[in-house]
């Protein structure tokens, strides 16, 4: 077996008991492939989740108490999120 047959294709070598042809690999590569992108795209959608909703946390945070703790010509400010949020609804309301 060639080092180059790698970790994907080993079931199928598992299955046929001897080392894969050309056309096996191939399909095993792409089976990995395909897998893996499944996997990193899901990871992707999970991380963007939970970086959102730890983005809303902290902005929430800021606005309820971090900002009166500052001076208080910083008090009447707004988190970055709220100022996204408040110019996106203004364009909805404009256009």
């Amino acid at each position: 077996m060639s080092p180059m047959v790698g970790a994907a294709p080993i079931f199928l070598m598992w299955c046929f008991g001897r080392d894969v042809s050309g056309q096996w690999r191939a399909l095993g590569w792409s089976l990995a492939v395909g897998a893996s992108a499944i996997c990193i795209g899901f990871v992707g959608w999970r991380w963007w989740l939970i970086y959102r909703a730890a983005m809303l946390d902290a902005d929430r945070a800021y606005d309820e108490r971090i900002k009166y703790t500052l001076p208080p010509e910083y008090r009447d400010t707004e988190s970055a999120g709220e100022v996204r949020r408040r110019k996106a609804r203004e364009k909805l309301r404009k256009g």
